[in-house]
């Protein structure tokens, strides 16, 4: 039972982890320059792309917290929900993050591969389980439908957070609104998309400063 219990709580800690920086984008409200204040000549696509990644988290937000709030209620019935989680070598690990911990161990010196291999594969099979055994968990408990919207919230989230670090300012204000933004961002969780921002900004700023002075 207290096994089942640290599981369920390192999930719902992991899925809230990934919207930890929510409370930096909020906060940031107050550095990022506002496009509407701005001559029409200095706005820049990047204050769009900004505010609707904040909208896109704030719902993603929104249904994570509903989904484990549902989860909560749901466990005095069903009990806790089988977590994707899974016990390889003093690791607690799911998804691809097995397949990142195979990697490491075959690069180890002297590493037995076929122990390795043989382990990866119960590992996997283990992970598959225990998340058919989730989605059984959640047809019971009735929050399949709360987690296919908090799946789907994040889906587009993620989709954000790439387009906004794809897409180059066309501004100095705006490539300081998504620097400030991206460094707020990251100060209680860091994706990769955070380091792929500051590149589009880096090269932002180069493009800018080969442009001629009028």
């Amino acid at each position: 039972m207290l096994q089942a219990k640290k599981l369920n709580n390192m999930s719902r800690l992991s899925r809230r982890a990934a919207l930890a920086g929510l409370a930096g984008a909020a906060a940031v409200g107050a550095v990022v320059p506002i496009a509407a204040a701005l001559p029409v000549s200095e706005v820049d696509p990047i204050f769009a792309a900004i505010e609707d990644h904040k909208k896109l988290f704030d719902e993603a937000t929104r249904f994570s917290m509903a989904l484990s709030e549902a989860e909560e209620a749901a466990e005095q019935k069903h009990g806790y929900r089988p977590v994707p989680l899974i016990h390889w070598r003093n690791y607690f690990i799911g998804g691809t993050e097995i397949d990142f911990r195979r990697a490491a161990l075959l690069a180890e010196p002297g590493a037995d591969s076929k122990k390795i291999e043989k382990e990866y594969r119960a590992a996997k099979a283990s992970c598959e389980a225990r998340e058919r055994a989730g989605r059984a968990w959640d047809d019971r408990a009735g929050v399949a439908l709360r987690r296919e919207e908090m799946e789907c919230a994040y889906r587009a989230a993620r989709a954000g957070a790439t387009h906004l670090a794809m897409l180059k300012p066309t501004t100095p204000a705006g490539t300081r609104a998504l620097i400030a933004y991206v460094r707020a961002d990251r100060k209680d969780y860091c994706e990769e998309w955070h380091e792929v921002a500051i590149m589009t900004a880096i090269d932002a700023l180069a493009g800018m400063s080969s442009i001629p002075a009028a």
